[in-house]
């Protein structure tokens, strides 16, 4: 499918909102490996988990070995940002809360020169 390769092309630039909205033109026809996995991960790296997890909650198990760690990723991630959204939104300004839910780390220092720079606090 064309949207495989699409995806990854936005992944590669970063633009993950635009990879979600270009997936969820085809929702109703995704296959859930790797496709509507795809949207749940490039959700949760757009700083959108409700979306994430709406999608990853209508995910069969994967029957082929090789998305078994994908899927189990995806399990801690939604369970980090459940966590964090408790304490701060997850937008996209939202530095060390992104950085623990997509990771399972913890940002010890943010940039000093800022979070309007475009950096949102990140070292550049």
């Amino acid at each position: 499918m064309a949207l495989q390769e699409l995806v990854p092309a936005y992944e590669h630039e970063e633009r993950h909102r635009e990879a979600v909205t270009e997936i969820s033109w085809y929702e109703r026809t995704l296959a859930d490996w790797p496709d509507r996995s795809l949207l749940v991960f490039n959700a949760v790296l757009a700083g959108d988990p409700e979306p994430a997890r709406r999608q990853h909650a209508l995910l069969s198990d994967p029957e082929d070995a090789q998305w078994r760690p994908a899927r189990d990723r995806q399990h801690r991630v939604l369970a980090r940002a459940a966590d964090a959204e408790r304490a701060s939104s997850l937008g996209p300004s939202e530095l060390r809360g992104r950085q623990y839910v997509i990771s399972g780390t913890v940002l010890g220092t943010p940039s000093p020169y800022g979070f309007d720079a475009g950096t949102n606090g990140r070292y550049a």
